[in-house]
């Protein structure tokens, strides 16, 4: 028996989680949105590498070829990635399934994490469920599992407090060191911004620690905290520096390294954030099928409705304003705080706070949509609903009475306030209000809410008549047997807020179909090497990241983390095609709405001789000379320095008949093998996107790559026969590695001390 309840709360969690997917689970459904057109593209080609124990460093597929390592949404060292890439199979639909299930894992271990970490709090087995299930299932979560680096990050946070409040209670550098293996799990797990909200979350326990905790001198206090402070923070980010230096210095060549204010606000959590936390769809919604209400009409663009998704449940919330009022512990403070710091800087442009928090905080003008806050405010409240549990199964009645009555006041005014709806007393304040169909969403929205309002005033009407029923034992109105109550409806509130957000009928083989153009184009890479241009406007041959799935290289992609200079290459679209190796280009008819891929019979081959060239060191000027249609880039380079080899002015001018020729002996993702012969001095052309970390030696001695039109690479050659090696500089990965290997051996070799200093 007591087996069994200890593996309780992971077996009812369990349970809820395949209700709650089971359309995924069992192949009915599909996940969307970025899960299908960024992440699984992403983990594709990760597991591919992985499985044949290489590191993939660069991504030849998307937008002419970026980095992979650099690009911090890619996981390559996120734990758990290691090991379903050798679960997971070539075969495109099983990637996605494990990626799916690994979606699914992650929302079970934010349950038993949370659960864990109420546990730790002292509360019960009720309240510490009840606050698992909360966050588990809550809007948030929910909502954001298209974004799954957030998820796979915000999902670390509850066991992150675990150790942080076992070091409180122990002062053990041991909880320390564990929670810095914890922040540095989530740092693998690739969301910069939200680790960054862990950061100042930290710190925030830290300074309530000092000033609520007593019984301690000040300075001992002080010292323990800053020694705790220092191991966290040195350890999580160290365990993370293989990941973190690379894209750190990728992040230095991306259109992301800072942004206005206004960039930075552009989805705030907006005022009327208190209907969203009642009625979550007062506004509509949306769906990975379309809709399970009306229509998202809160603002034009639609992903304001899941940016902005703040639902927790009607009797969560019921129970967290409970525990808001009512729980008498210090560590209510600091969640209550937590909250309204992180609401505060949730509305974002509509308070002055967040414009504090964006030019005094460092970190904060690197990131965009403050409504994220939204996952600190839900883990707060979450635990703050906890705390009102504990209350409500272990105080008297009495000390709550006045709570109920309060409730039943607010139900009223509620009930007040649907009737004014219904009467048309708010119908000015939007068109939309007057349209029937969104009419008949809100009074179906408004039904729901009062639905779980009404059972939340029974659970509490029961725990007030439950007295009088003492001798009858029956369970439903032991305090208990309500928790149990309050615990299934409010997971049923939040599935059926939630069920369908993430279900599409799309699956990796109807978005991804391997079709004749994908197959035609698949055979034409086994002779030759070249890219496709497969995107016009909003028309697209192939999907935006779908060379990854398929072998070919594309110009366009999908990723926030694009080379600025490959973004800027603001050429005529002809001339860029052709400078960057698109053999075959879209064709769209607007008027027949019709597109096909066709030869581009002018475009340069993957690498080529060039005997001429300009000197331009203005980059807006070499744009403006490629864009001249006098220019011709089919015999001219453009370069932004002059190359030591040639000595004698800025244009060498040789003939066309110049003999020359170029054997590819490898070609990889990483690395390139180039066999050469030039009759007289030149430059080899590469229509590759430059990148710093691109080395080159030429006849085995270290050369220097040139950035050639722009963005793309040349390589200076004396006349004769030469042999090229291309390799990706893996410097910065080593030094990553070596950090985070030395913090790994630092970390053990602390914890076996402590623990032989106990014994």
């Amino acid at each position: 028996m007591k087996t069994l309840r200890r593996f309780l709360p992971g077996i009812i969690l369990g349970i809820f989680i395949i209700i709650f997917f089971w359309e995924i689970i069992w192949g009915k459904s599909y996940f969307w949105e970025d899960v299908i057109e960024h992440y699984y593209p992403y983990h594709y080609f990760l597991f591919q590498n992985l499985r044949h124990f290489a590191i993939p460093l660069w991504n030849p597929y998307i937008f002419s070829g970026m980095p992979f390592l650099g690009d911090v949404q890619s996981q390559i060292f996120y734990p758990l990635n290691w090991l379903l890439a050798f679960i997971s199979s070539p075969s495109p639909g099983f990637t996605f399934w494990v990626l799916e299930i690994k979606m699914i894992i992650h929302f079970f271990l934010a349950g038993i994490f949370f659960y864990l970490f109420l546990r730790e709090l002292n509360l019960s087995f009720y309240a510490s469920l009840f606050g698992a299930v909360i966050f588990t299932f809550s809007g948030f979560l929910v909502t954001h599992l298209i974004h799954l680096t957030m998820i796979n990050t915000y999902i670390w946070i509850p066991l992150l407090f675990f150790f942080l409040f076992r070091w409180q209670k122990r002062s053990s550098l041991s909880d320390a060191l564990f929670a810095g293996i914890i922040l540095g799990v989530a740092n693998l797990a690739s969301h910069p911004q939200i680790t960054l909200y862990f950061v100042y979350t930290i710190i925030i326990f830290f300074l309530f620690w000092l000033i609520f905790k007593g019984g301690e001198r000040r300075f001992l206090r002080l010292k323990k905290s800053v020694i705790a402070l220092f191991l966290i923070f040195f350890v999580g980010f160290g365990l993370a520096a293989i990941q973190y230096l690379p894209s750190y210095e990728h992040s230095k060549y991306t259109l992301r390294e800072e942004m206005t204010f206004q960039e930075s606000a552009e989805v705030s959590l907006p005022p009327s954030f208190p209907l969203l936390l009642l009625i979550p769809k007062f506004f509509g919604s949306i769906t990975g099928r379309g809709t399970d209400s009306v229509p998202f009409w809160g603002k034009e663009e639609g992903y304001h409705y899941w940016e902005t998704a703040c639902y927790l449940g009607i009797i969560s919330l019921i129970f967290a304003i409970l525990g808001i009022f009512f729980y008498p512990k210090n560590e209510k403070r600091l969640f209550l705080i937590l909250a309204i710091l992180s609401l505060l800087a949730g509305l974002g442009r509509y308070t002055p706070f967040y414009k504090l928090v964006f030019y005094f905080l460092p970190g904060f003008n690197r990131f965009r949509i403050p409504a994220r806050f939204i996952g600190l405010f839900t883990f707060s409240m979450a635990t703050l609903a906890g705390f009102g549990m504990e209350f409500f199964i272990k105080e008297r009645w009495e000390r709550m009475a006045n709570f109920w009555r309060g409730l039943l006041i607010f139900s009223f005014f509620m009930l007040l306030f649907w009737f004014l709806f219904l009467f048309g007393a708010f119908r000015g304040l939007s068109r939309f209000l007057s349209v029937p169909i969104v009419q008949k969403n809100i009074n179906n929205q408004f039904g729901m809410f009062f639905i779980f309002l009404i059972i939340g005033i029974i659970i509490f009407g029961l725990r007030k008549f439950g007295k009088s029923l003492k001798g009858k034992n029956f369970l439903l109105i032991k305090p208990e047997g309500l928790a149990a109550l309050a615990i299934f409806f409010t997971f049923l509130d939040l599935y059926f807020f939630g069920k369908n957000f993430n279900l599409s009928s799309y699956s990796p083989e109807d978005y991804y179909p391997r079709n004749q153009n994908v197959r035609y184009l698949q055979n034409e890479r086994e002779r030759e090497i070249f890219r496709v241009n497969a995107r016009k406007g909003r028309y697209m041959i192939l999907r935006r990241n779908e060379g990854m799935i398929h072998g070919l290289e594309l110009l366009e992609g999908y990723t926030p983390l694009g080379l600025a200079a490959y973004a800027t290459f603001d050429i005529p679209l002809e001339r860029k095609y052709d400078l960057l190796n698109a053999k075959y280009k879209i064709k769209v008819d607007e008027l027949k709405r019709k597109m096909d891929l066709v030869l581009n019979p002018t475009c340069l081959p993957r690498f080529r001789f060039f005997y001429q060239y300009l000197l331009e060191p203005n980059r807006k000027r070499i744009l403006e000379i490629l864009s001249d249609d006098n220019f011709d880039h089919q015999h001219f380079l453009i370069l932004e320095r002059k190359p030591s080899l040639f000595n004698s002015g800025t244009e060498i001018k040789f003939p066309d008949s110049v003999k020359n020729w170029i054997k590819v002996l490898r070609m990889e993702n990483d690395r390139m093998e180039l066999k050469v012969y030039t009759e007289e001095p030149g430059f080899l052309f590469l229509s590759e996107v430059y990148y710093p970390n691109w080395r080159v030696k030429v006849d085995g001695q270290e050369g220097e790559i040139y950035r050639a039109d722009y963005c793309l690479r040349a390589v200076p050659l004396d006349k004769g026969e030469h042999h090229v090696f291309f390799y990706y500089d893996t410097k910065t990965l080593k030094f990553g590695a070596g950090l985070s290997f030395l913090t790994l051996i630092f970390t053990i070799a602390l914890l076996f001390w402590k623990k032989r200093r106990k014994e």
